[in-house]
């Protein structure tokens, strides 16, 4: 079958419609989830972890819920708040290995690249399983890179 240009364009202009159709819904679906107001009103008001905050309080034990509050918080540049969420999320799971590759991608992301190493090596001590512990191996080289160009101390 001979397809022309036009059945081409049209083609990928079907697809990019209903992956549009899709996925901007969503996205603005999770735009909600970060606003300050109590209704869902257009514009958005601004942004908060207020709602995250409240999940939080109802299951405080969850170390995921707090690593992610606090990978939310350093990408909203405040690293000495996400700090304390990721501490928290160390207290309740100290020998989660996931937990662990959180900690050591948040020092990662602060540029303390000696501390990022540390937490990433032992979170691979204890799972080196990527189903299990999908980003402790790729940010252990990307700290790796770092402390190779900074002329930093060999690993261990």
């Amino acid at each position: 079958m001979v397809e022309s240009n036009l059945s081409r364009w049209a083609l990928r202009v079907a697809t990019w419609a209903t992956l549009a159709f899709i996925y901007i819904p969503l996205f603005v679906i999770g735009l909600y989830a970060f606003n300050k107001a109590r209704s869902q009103a257009w514009p958005i008001e601004g942004f908060t972890l207020k709602w995250f905050d409240k999940a939080l309080h109802l299951n405080p034990y969850l170390a995921y819920a707090q690593a992610g509050c606090g990978m939310c918080l350093d990408w909203l540049g405040q690293p000495d708040q996400a700090e304390a969420r990721f501490k928290l999320a160390l207290k309740l799971d100290p020998n989660g290995a996931r937990t662990l590759a959180y900690l050591g991608w948040h020092y990662f992301q602060v540029k303390d690249f000696e501390n990022a190493r540390k937490w990433l090596q032992f979170s691979l001590h204890l799972s080196q399983d990527e189903k299990i512990n999908p980003m402790a191996l790729p940010y252990l080289k990307y700290v790796e890179e770092k402390l190779n160009e900074a002329g930093g101390p060999a690993p261990p």
